[in-house]
């Protein structure tokens, strides 16, 4: 998107650091409530200091782009996430709602790809359905108001020739602000969430109190860690990312800051220490049964630990796992059943 008003990308100067991180990562030992009330704690602490507050700037919310269907309605929006830089989201809602009945409202983050634009069935502007499904369209039909913001480098919010990230670009991209910012990629991309939180709380047609996230792949490291640290949100569903540490398949040879936490935490924690931070509030993990990037056997194995230490919280009916047949997908069927009931 070119603007003389709005920045929505920052120029990568300096060459690519490597990642190093070889810590095995923080995991729950104890057996009891009051040790898991204790340990999560601490590592929320930790967590929150690694990612940094969002930015205290204000939105400036403007709509750039309107159309509208039969169904529902969709708007290109820009906001500001910090001094001097701007996202640009999907926003999808109902048609037709009943009087001024606030709706609930769900954060969508795209995993690799073009960025947004396929959650609302777009692939380089061409009509697609693909691994996201249309899942911002289809929840805006069934009552939802959903908000699907580029990451930085994706989409409008990529300066890339192709208008989306490498591995090799993500990887400059995390060094890039490293040197800057002194933080990852990926808590960055944290804290864009959190705005994106922020524009959807401020909305007159959103109850604040019914705001969920969901990710998958990539997209789903970014919404596990909003959800772990922004109470705000109050149920998370995630595709493609609880695995155990053993599990050496895949993601990290991509280095997606997303999948592979290890850019953020700097073996700190894994997948299955953020998601329990999400502890008592809903959290639901899709595992497709053909997944060639996370083992479902290690997969499942994760799931049922998370549970285990919903369960010392009290809370185990909070984590949800739903088992299908897929590969690098998500399944709509059950994330909507989750967020009715959840959100």
């Amino acid at each position: 998107m070119k603007s003389t008003k709005r920045i929505f990308f920052h120029d990568i100067v300096g060459k690519a650091s490597k990642e190093t991180t070889t810590q095995k990562p923080v995991e729950f030992r104890g057996t009891s409530a009051t040790e898991f009330a204790r340990w999560e704690k601490e590592f929320r602490t930790v967590l929150r200091k690694t990612v940094g507050p969002s930015g205290a700037v204000p939105l400036r919310p403007a709509v750039v782009e309107r159309r509208e269907f039969r169904d529902y309605i969709r708007e290109k929006v820009i906001y500001d996430v910090e001094q001097g830089l701007s996202a640009c989201a999907w926003l999808c809602r109902p048609k037709k709602t009943a009087g001024n009945k606030k709706l609930p409202a769900v954060v969508v983050c795209h995993g690799h790809g073009p960025g947004k634009d396929p959650l609302i069935g777009l692939f380089g502007g061409i009509p697609t359905v693909e691994y996201h499904k249309m899942v911002s369209v289809r929840l805006a039909r069934a009552g939802y108001v959903t908000l699907s913001p580029d990451r930085r480098g994706y989409g409008d919010c990529s300066s890339f020739i192709k208008g989306y990230p490498l591995a090799t670009d993500l990887t400059a991209l995390d060094s890039f602000y490293r040197k800057t910012r002194g933080v990852p990629l990926l808590a960055l991309n944290v804290r864009d969430t959190f705005r994106a939180a922020d524009f959807l709380a401020g909305r007159t047609d959103v109850d604040p109190g019914r705001i969920g996230c969901f990710g998958i792949e990539s997209g789903a490291a970014v919404a596990s860690v909003a959800a772990a640290l922004d109470d705000r949100i109050k149920a998370v569903s995630l595709t493609t990312f609880l695995k155990e540490e053993a599990d050496g398949r895949g993601t990290d040879m991509l280095y997606s800051p997303g999948i592979s936490l290890a850019p953020l935490l700097e073996g700190k924690g894994g997948p299955l220490d953020v998601c329990a931070l999400v502890c008592p509030r809903p959290i639901q993990i899709q595992l497709p049964e053909a997944d060639p990037v996370i083992s479902p056997v290690t997969a499942r194995r994760a799931f049922k630990r998370l549970k285990r230490l919903y369960g010392l919280a009290g809370v185990a009916s909070q984590c949800e796992e739903s088992v299908f047949d897929g590969v690098i997908e998500l399944d709509f069927g059950s994330l909507a059943a989750f967020f009715d009931r959840r959100v």
